[in-house]
């Protein structure tokens, strides 16, 4: 590993290497027993440094949004403090906004790891992300993938929504619009089934947070879409039926 770092170094300019020496990064970062030696050996310093180098380099950023995705998987380890403390959002958001359009890796592991880094129940990373606009670019990249062919990142982005609203934070979904967005997957045709359960856990974290979250996905207009949902899907699916249904009758109360 620290042979990979110090040739990531050397030979900056070198954007196929740095791309090599994220991959291998990210491998390690995915072994758990491994993520502490990796940010002792300043590993996100260098994916970060690669990142801001070659912004336009989509393999590249995508070998590195895994990398950090990795860093932020565990949530009782030493990667997410590590990475928000050394690398923070930017280059992940940065990253999003350059490729979120076009290149598949790096919308999916850029969203993974903000879907990582804001899954815990603490509001710091989730405050940060809000400070940087973040969950704009999120929304921003669901929008521009709205087809069932990019079923994954819309999932991601709407795990990244869920992670607020499950946690009291359905205003900063409501303000980036994450609200309305996830109601238009909804009329997306053949949807699939894990996408559809995390468009209604979403919607229920909101309409069950408070009397006000009720009234923000009744005024969003959820109640038809999520009754075409569940029609087309009656008689399979009981998770989603049994989710939609509570979500139904929360807001029909």
């Amino acid at each position: 590993l620290a042979a990979t770092i110090s040739a990531m170094r050397r030979y900056g300019d070198d954007a196929a290497l740095l791309q090599i020496g994220c991959g291998a990064i990210a491998n390690v970062a995915n072994d758990t027993s491994y993520v502490k030696l990796a940010i002792d050996a300043e590993s996100l310093e260098a994916v970060a440094c690669a990142m801001k180098k070659h912004e336009k380099a989509g393999e590249l950023q995508g070998d590195a949004c895994l990398a950090l995705a990795n860093f932020a998987s565990d949530s009782n380890g030493p990667g997410r403090e590590a990475l928000l403390d050394t690398v923070g959002f930017a280059p992940i958001l940065r990253a999003l906004k350059v490729h979120g359009e076009s290149h598949g890796k790096t919308k999916y592991w850029g969203l993974a790891a903000l879907a990582n880094l804001t899954s815990s129940e603490g509001g710091d990373a989730k405050d940060l992300l809000v400070q940087e606009n973040g969950l704009r670019v999120v929304v921003k990249v669901m929008r521009a993938n709205r087809s069932i062919e990019e079923r994954e990142v819309l999932r991601m982005g709407c795990r990244i929504l869920t992670n607020f609203a499950a946690h009291q934070r359905w205003q900063d979904v409501e303000a980036s619009e994450g609200l309305d967005e996830a109601i238009q997957l909804l009329n997306l045709k053949s949807i699939p089934a894990d996408l559809s359960e995390e468009i209604i856990r979403t919607l229920a974290n909101v309409a069950f947070s408070s009397g006000e979250g009720r009234q923000a996905v009744m005024s969003a207009g959820a109640v038809e879409p999520v009754e075409r949902l569940l029609h087309k899907a009656e008689g399979q699916l009981p998770k989603l039926q049994q989710m939609g249904r509570a979500l139904l009758s929360k807001l029909a109360h």
